[in-house]
């Protein structure tokens, strides 16, 4: 739907076409206070991250600051179709698909040093390493797609009229 609501009608027609010039505002100011809220998490989760650094005293503490910098990576992803909404570009799933194949990374990371450790089940290992492997694999094929598709997309689109037009001249 189109911000601009200019009709030459009666007064309930402006009427609503106010609410909607409104609700569009509204909806721009929430998508701005998440982004905000977004990147305040990220820099709060990178602080945390940084005290587990400092206190450098065990593998735990690192395995823990490079679980919170991954997880600082997957928000900021989260950010790209927030800022992508507000610059009014086209909607991706390429944010979301690396979010999923980052998560799975970051999981595959936990689990190798939870079991490196002797924290873990050997079954359960080798069933969550699989599925996050096969998870990686999945959105790699998906990313692939996906992509070569707005590629093909863009070579096979129909040319505008005006292009039309000046192909008759």
């Amino acid at each position: 739907m189109d911000k601009k609501c200019d009709t030459a009608s009666p007064k309930t027609d402006k009427f609503f076409c106010r609410i909607i010039r409104q609700l569009f505002n509204l909806d721009e100011l929430v998508h701005i206070f998440v982004a905000l809220t977004l990147v305040i998490i990220a820099l709060c989760m990178l602080g945390h991250a940084a005290t587990y650094f400092a206190r450098f005293n065990d593998v735990h503490s690192l395995l823990k600051a490079v679980n919170m910098v991954l997880l600082v990576l997957i928000v900021m992803e989260l950010l790209w179709p927030v800022l992508s909404f507000l610059k009014k570009d086209p909607f991706t799933l390429n944010p979301f698909i690396y979010v999923c194949i980052i998560s799975s990374i970051r999981r595959i990371l936990i689990v190798e040093a939870e079991m490196s450790l002797g924290h873990y089940d050997h079954k359960a290992y080798a069933l969550e390493i699989g599925i996050s492997v096969g998870t990686i694999f999945v959105m790699t094929i998906v990313h692939y797609i996906y992509n070569k598709g707005h590629i093909l997309e863009k070579r096979c689109s129909l040319p505008k009229k005006d292009d039309e037009q000046q192909q008759d001249s």
